[in-house]
Formats: structure tokens, C-alpha cells, sequence
């Protein structure tokens, strides 16, 4: 990989991190609002265009309910709803 492939996939990322937040609700539902689902779909575009790894999505999802507390007891249900819609259909 070239570095100037490497400098854009890091931005790629970025961008994908700053979009997780806002395909969830403030009280951590992923898609809990017209809103929530208007951005995920946008964020869908970007992931697939990209070719973004699963693994990549996952932890930057992770990261985001631990950073915000929001790892209850279905957090799981959580990522694996957010992996389904990004990666399923």
C-alpha cells in the first residue's frame, strides 16, 4: 500500500469515527430514530465504498459505547445490529 493509500484510508476511518456517534440515540440505540437511520444509511455508503473491514467497524463501535458508558448488558445486541446493517443486505 502506497502511503498516500495509507494517509487516505486513515482519513476514511476518522471520518468513520466521527459518524458512528451519530447513528445511535443518546441513550446508546443504535437506529432509534429517523435520523439515527438517515445518517447509518450515509455511513453504509461510505463503509461500503471504502471496502471497510468488519473488524475495523466493530471496534470503533465498541469504543464508542465504552467511551459513553454505554456498555449494558446488550451491548452486544448493539454491535451485532450495527454489523448486521452495515454488512447484511
Amino acid at each position: 500500500m502506497l502511503e498516500s493509500e495509507k494517509i487516505l484510508r486513515f482519513e476514511i476511518i476518522t471520518e468513520i469515527r466521527k459518524k458512528v456517534p451519530t447513528c445511535f440515540t443518546s441513550n446508546g440505540q443504535f437506529i432509534g430514530s429517523s435520523v439515527t437511520k438517515n445518517n447509518a444509511n450515509e455511513l453504509k455508503e461510505v463503509i461500503t465504498k471504502n471496502n471497510i473491514d468488519k473488524v475495523i467497524i466493530e471496534d470503533i463501535t465498541l469504543g464508542y459505547l465504552f467511551r459513553n458508558n454505554f456498555l449494558t448488558q446488550n451491548f452486544k445486541d448493539q454491535v451485532n445490529l450495527v454489523l448486521d446493517f452495515f454488512y447484511k443486505g
